[in-house]
């Protein structure tokens, strides 16, 4: 049985990719947005589904979303940082957005009253924000909310609409053996996405790519795409 295709992720996921590909605070914006649609998309395929509601870091894309619509503009108070600053601070990830706290903060207690649960994820959402003095990189939760919204609708049997995405057999576990930044001998065994991530990046080590498991029709749509994104990039550049 295939996956039924749903529009409404492949929106989120087009505007996450321009969000990452450029300091872009509107496509930011428009996160929020989309998945807060994801989200009412979902409960309404389901009367016992929760939408996006038992992932942890929507709560704050769900306050900063209803921050904007109800109350001021969140982005005009954010910063999207360099690549360069992250790499030279070695960050985690190499992307920073910084929102001002005091922003997150009544975008958060907006959320009144806190239902049953949702001062747990306050919890969880504070760990993963990244203290930048009178800021929060929220990166992080960004980051983490894509991945656990992609493994949702691999559960939900929901595919990922454009020519960006395809079905890939991959192993669910695997058990790899490498050298750490040190050279210490280190092994893991994982599974789920993790063993996914893994297999993708050995796949990188030894020079193959994602478009190298695709049918030919389905990798020369993929470059063409690819190659007008290029020339659209280099246009704004010049």
């Amino acid at each position: 049985m295939r996956p039924m295709i749903e529009p409404s992720a492949g929106r989120l996921f087009d505007i996450y990719y321009q969000y990452t590909s450029k300091e872009d605070l509107v496509a930011l914006q428009s996160i929020t947005e989309e998945a807060y649609k994801l989200h009412e998309r979902l409960r309404k395929l389901s009367p016992k589904s929760k939408g996006l509601f038992d992932i942890d870091e929507f709560l704050l894309l769900k306050a900063l979303r209803n921050y904007s619509v109800h109350r001021d503009d969140f982005v005009g108070k954010a910063y999207a940082v360099k690549r360069k600053f992250a790499e030279q601070n070695r960050l985690e990830l190499q992307r920073v957005c910084l929102i001002d706290k005091k922003v997150v903060r009544l975008a958060i207690n907006a959320e009144d009253p806190l239902e049953s649960g949702e001062q747990e994820k306050v919890i969880k959402i504070n760990q993963q924000l990244v203290d930048f003095g009178e800021f929060y990189n929220i990166e992080p939760v960004i980051f983490n909310f894509m991945v656990k919204v992609y493994e949702k609708l691999i559960c939900l049997k929901l595919a990922i609409p454009g020519n960006g995405f395809a079905e890939i057999d991959r192993s669910d576990k695997c058990h790899v053996k490498y050298l750490d930044y040190y050279g210490q001998p280190k092994e893991i065994k994982a599974e789920g996405m993790l063993a996914t991530c893994i297999q993708h990046e050995i796949d990188h080590l030894d020079g193959i790519l994602f478009i190298d498991y695709l049918s030919k029709l389905k990798k020369s749509m993929i470059v063409k795409k690819l190659s007008k994104q290029k020339k659209a990039i280099e246009r704004i550049v010049v």
